[in-house]
């Protein structure tokens, strides 16, 4: 799996189209947070989640570009919002770790009641 730009426009057509169809006198308020991410069992990538990966992942920006992966034989990355770069993870319980991480942003969104994942998200990697 390497992200390619048609992975990165379907990410940005998704948010494009769902925030066209937000009407401005709806009565739903919402953040606008749309996530991009793929599930992936492998890679072809030489190393999976090497130099390669994460010079197509710097080409996205805004809307165009992936949150969040996992590609299970390997591992996870995601985006981190203040740096702008992106964290791999290889090894421990790459879909395991993908789901906390996801389930982890939607509750700062607001759309998942809180638990700490994270904490048991460590407690699996030990």
């Amino acid at each position: 799996m390497i992200p390619t730009k048609v992975s990165c426009w379907k990410c940005a057509a998704v948010v494009t189209c769902s925030r066209e169809s937000l009407s401005s006198a709806s009565a739903i308020t919402t953040s606008n947070l749309i996530l991009g991410g793929v599930l992936t069992f492998e890679s072809d990538g030489s190393p999976p989640l090497g130099q390669s990966l994460d010079a197509r992942l710097r080409d996205g920006a805004g809307d165009d570009r992936l949150d969040l992966a996992c590609v299970v034989a390997h591992g996870t990355f995601s985006l981190n919002g203040q740096t702008g770069g992106y964290c791999y993870d290889q090894g421990g319980k790459p879909a395991t770790a993908f789901l906390f991480n996801l389930i982890s942003r939607l509750q700062f969104s607001g759309t998942v009641p809180m638990i700490d994942v994270q904490a048991y998200g460590r407690w699996l990697g030990a």
